[in-house]
This record gives C-alpha cells, sequence and structure tokens, in this order.
C-alpha cells in the first residue's frame, strides 16, 4: 500500500493497494479516505464467506464475489483530478478494527521536472523572427532590409510568447528550445509570425503537430476567464500561458503551471529570468489566457483570424450576423461569434537595457477559432487619421491556410473600410484568401457588380474637406475580370495607366483631384458564374 508522498492535482486517482487474508467466516473490511475540509468518501466493504452460492471460500462486494481463495488483493481508487487542495487521510478497517491509516498531500500544481524551463534572456545573439531595430532607441521595428547592416531583434528582447510556448510544447513531450522553436516559425513563411511580428500561435499547434501531438487553442478575452477557470483548465489539460503586464506596464507572456499550497497565488514559469515564481507577487493578475488543450479529435479547428497594426479597431460579422470585435463609433464591445476573443491591448517592445517601449499605434487582435462557413465582413474603423496594415488568415480543418495582407492603408478618424471575406473550412490551400471589399459599386446585379469592389470609399459619394489635393482608393478585381476591358476615366480624362487591373488582386491607387466635384468612372467585362456582364462604377469625390 502507497502511503504518504505528494500527489498532484492533474493526476487522474490514487490507489491504495493491498492484500487481505480470511480465518473465520463473516470476516469483513471497511475503508475510507476523508477530504481536506471536510467530507469523505466510503469504499465498499468486503465480506468472507466460507460457503456462498454452491462455492468456497468467496470474498462478496455487493452482487460480485470471488471464490477459491482466502486471500484476495485489493484497490481502492479515489479519482482526485482538479480536487481541493490538502491533506487526505486513507484508512482501513478489519472486523471493526481499524489496522491502517495514512496521508498524502495533494498539491495543486503540476509535477516539477514535468516541462522544461527556458530563459530568454540565454538567447542574447540570437534573432527573433526577422525583425530589426527601426533605431537603437525606439524600440519600433520593422522587416530587415537586404545586406545585414540592421541590428536584429532578439529572442532575449521580444520572445517572451516565443518561449512560454516553448515550455508548453516541453510539457507536452516536444523537445524544443526557444531557438529552434523560431527557426520553425520563421520557416513557415508568413504562418509563424504575424505580420507585426508576434507569434501566430497557429504555427505553434503546427509545431505540435509534427511529433503527432495534436492542441487544441483558444485566446481569450481580457477579463472572461476567473482564477478558478484558469485553475481548472491546468488541472485537466496542462499549462497555460497568460497575458500579464509588467512593472513597465508593458505587456509580457508567462507559463502558468498551478497554484501554490494556499491557494492564493498562481505558481509560474517566467521566460524573463527562467525560473519558477509567483504571478500576483510578480505581475499581479493576469490580463488574458491563451489556452492550450491536448486533443483526439482528428481534423483542426477551423480558424479565421486577423491583426491590425494602426489607428483602428476590428469589427467581425459573421454569416449568421453575429459580431466580435469593438465599434468605437458607439462605443461598444461584442463578442457574439462562439469561440472567439479581441484584444486591442497592444503589446510592447523590449530594449537592450531592459526598458520597455509600449508600440504606439496599438497592436489589435481577433481570433474566430471554430469558425462557421461562409461570408464574413470585417470593418474597420479609423480612431485617428494615420495608415494601418492588416492581415486575415484563414485555417481549414486540415491546417493549410491562405491568407490576406494590405500596408500603409490611409484612414480618418471616424471612416469605415469593409472587407468581404469568404470562408471554407474544407479547403483554405489556395494560398491567397478569397476576399474583397465590403462595397460593390452599385448599379448592376450582384455578381457583375463584384467584379470591382472597395474597401475604401465605403459609398459612391465621399465628402472630403477643403484642400484635399488626393484621395487613395482600395480597389479589388474579381476573379472574373477582363482585365483588357479595364477602363477608367477621371473627369473625363483617361486614367487606366494609375490601376494594374489583375484577377483576383487588389491595389491602393491614389487619384488627384480638385476643388469641387470630381468622377470617377470604372468599367470592367467579366464572366461571373459563366454569364457575361459589364461593371461601370460612377464614384463622387466633393471636395468643398
Amino acid at each position: 500500500m502507497a502511503v504518504g508522498g505528494t500527489a498532484y492535482f492533474r493526476d487522474v486517482a490514487w490507489e491504495a493497494t493491498y492484500t487481505i487474508e480470511a480465518t473465520d467466516d463473516g470476516d469483513y473490511w471497511d475503508s475510507n479516505i476523508s477530504f481536506p475540509g471536510g467530507g469523505g468518501a466510503q469504499f465498499p466493504r468486503i465480506t468472507y464467506y466460507k460457503n456462498y452460492g454452491g462455492e468456497t471460500d468467496c470474498f462478496v462486494v455487493g452482487f460480485q464475489s470471488l471464490c477459491g481463495a482466502t486471500t484476495a488483493s485489493v484497490e481502492d481508487i479515489l479519482s482526485i483530478q482538479c480536487q481541493a487542495t490538502g491533506t487526505y487521510t486513507y484508512e482501513l478497517f478489519q472486523n471493526g478494527g481499524r489496522v491502517f491509516s495514512g496521508t498524502f498531500f495533494l498539491k495543486p500544481t503540476l509535477p516539477p521536472g514535468t516541462w522544461t524551463s527556458y530563459n530568454q534572456n540565454a538567447f542574447p545573439g540570437d534573432p527573433y523572427n526577422t525583425l530589426c531595430y527601426i533605431s537603437d532607441s525606439s524600440g519600433d521595428s520593422h522587416d530587415c532590409a537586404p545586406g545585414g547592416t540592421e541590428k536584429n531583434v532578439s529572442i532575449a528582447t521580444k520572445g517572451c510568447a516565443l518561449t512560454a510556448a516553448a515550455m508548453v510544447l516541453s510539457y507536452f513531450g516536444i523537445p524544443i528550445d526557444p531557438k529552434a522553436l523560431n527557426d520553425y516559425l520563421v520557416g513557415l513563411d508568413d504562418g509563424g509570425y504575424t505580420s507585426d511580428g508576434y507569434v501566430n500561435w497557429q504555427g505553434v499547434l503546427a509545431r505540435a503537430g509534427q511529433d503527432n501531438v495534436r492542441l487544441g487553442f483558444e485566446k481569450t478575452d481580457p477579463g472572461t476567464v476567473s482564477a478558478a477557470d484558469l485553475r481548472n483548465r491546468i488541472c485537466r489539460f496542462g499549462p497555460q500561458i497568460v497575458q500579464v503586464t509588467n512593472k513597465k506596464g508593458g505587456t509580457h507572456f508567462v507559463m502558468v503551471t498551478g497554484l501554490n499550497d494556499a491557494g492564493t497565488d498562481f505558481t509560474i514559469a517566467d521566460p524573463a529570468s527562467g525560473g519558477n515564481t509567483s504571478l500576483r507577487d510578480t505581475y499581479g493578475d493576469f490580463v488574458s489566457v491563451r489556452e492550450f488543450e491536448p486533443t483526439s479529435q482528428p481534423d483542426w479547428d477551423a480558424v479565421l483570424s486577423a491583426d491590425a497594426h494602426s489607428p483602428v479597431q476590428l469589427l467581425l460579422t459573421d454569416p449568421l450576423g453575429r459580431i466580435t470585435g469593438y465599434d468605437p463609433v458607439r462605443g461598444q464591445d461584442y463578442s457574439e461569434i462562439p469561440s472567439s476573443a479581441y484584444d486591442s491591448s497592444g503589446l510592447e517592445t523590449l530594449l537592450d537595457d531592459g526598458s520597455g517601449v509600449q508600440i504606439d499605434p496599438l497592436w489589435k487582435e481577433l481570433d474566430v477559432r471554430q469558425a462557421v462557413d461562409g461570408d464574413y465582413t470585417l470593418a474597420v474603423t479609423g480612431t485617428a487619421a494615420g495608415t494601418y496594415r492588416l492581415n486575415v488568415r484563414g485555417y481549414d480543418r486540415l491546417h493549410r491556410h491562405s491568407s490576406f495582407v494590405v500596408s500603409d492603408v490611409p484612414i480618418g478618424q471616424g471612416e469605415v473600410h469593409q472587407y468581404g471575406i469568404h470562408f471554407n473550412s474544407a479547403d483554405m490551400s489556395a494560398g491567397t484568401l478569397p476576399i474583397s471589399g465590403g462595397f460593390a459599386g452599385g448599379g448592376q446585379r450582384s455578381d457583375v457588380n463584384a467584379l470591382l469592389s472597395y474597401a475604401r470609399p465605403g459609398d459612391s459619394r465621399t465628402s472630403l474637406p477643403l484642400g484635399t489635393t488626393t484621395y487613395s482608393l482600395m480597389i479589388f478585381y474579381d476573379v472574373a475580370i477582363d482585365a483588357a476591358t479595364f477602363q477608367a476615366e477621371l473627369n473625363g480624362v483617361p486614367v487606366e495607366s494609375l490601376f494594374h487591373p489583375v484577377p483576383g488582386t487588389n491595389e491602393v491607387v491614389t487619384i488627384a483631384l480638385e476643388p469641387g466635384r470630381n468622377v470617377l468612372k470604372l468599367l470592367v467585362t467579366g464572366s461571373p458564374g459563366g454569364r457575361s456582364g459589364t461593371d461601370r462604377d460612377h464614384l463622387v469625390f466633393l471636395v468643398e
């Protein structure tokens, strides 16, 4: 019989194993276990009969019997996964007299040694993603320019989420350090990192899949997961990654491994130190959770995600009319789409001296983890005048993905750009995400009208302040257009040379404006659905 020792709250069960020996007819054995804080469980009584049901030497439990011997091996099993922390006391009685008593302590944490701790500061010379600093002082970064003359962003300065992900993978039996994981994510092209250089969690899942480990994942909205919820996820599924705020007010990620014995604070493996410490004592409460769980389902989750870096907010409407994101005009948060999350809290870059620089404008991230098939609308609303970068990805159930990326799109405060996204959970392998402008221009039947569509402008009539001399359109060309038929005219003057109509592509085109009324006429012929038609759009820009 196992006596004493320590159990952990992700252990499935506790077991007492012992052998009983009968001497007299009617001998009996009782056993029980008492729980911390009161209460307990009684195991079934075992009774010995020399003769029972026509057989001899029988041990009987309820309606079950084991005959033919005067000794028997017994196992008392108790499910302890996610149960209360504290001391459990087990007692065994024979014929009413106690013959054994023992205890064990159930700790609310994962067993030590079940993951590998990594310190991101152990990788000061190892590049993070393919990012280089714009300057040594700003903390902002961009894709490294050819030539190798710029200073790489290192794992030590920006790799907290990457390092936490490597620790999670190690728990699930995947031996990979932050440098090797970074190399893998970079090798996924645009699939391993977001357009702003942050970890794309789908890439982490893909790395687990290489070792035949299937992990589910969900990103939660800030403030939607309680401490009890987080404890329950750890004891059921293993370590979780949480977003926290460091002492400089910036964003940091750590791996949570359980709680202290008193249950008053979470225990964490901190990428910033490589050690184990307490969450609240170090960072305060967590902001949001990156939830991982092992799964045996044969298919991956169908995922639709978007991230933006700019003075904008994102609002996604699914094919059933449900909404997730933030509407800055109404000042309203939405989370109606199941298994969706939106985070606009932004992220921080660390400098080599350890100081933090908050990225401005803030970074936004929107995820739908069980996306339904059909047409989505993504509204991008400006919160200030500037430009934005947008990256939208779709993953099918085989984890193949397509993406759409635009950069330097101008937007004004209160201006709304709309994108139409077609999602197919069975096949997103094309590479380029099927996407169109949310405004089709008007005037023809819907299929023909979609030959040319626009994220900007959002209406056939746009009013602009006096003094405006240019306007940038975000135009989408349907796959069914005949590019040779494209025509463009601005205020009666041909301007086809400004446009580059290629089926299935998009571009930003800047036109010159005069004071007063400006009319842009666009025309293209195509064969949507095998039916020929001509899309004629008249866009009016009033500068007054």
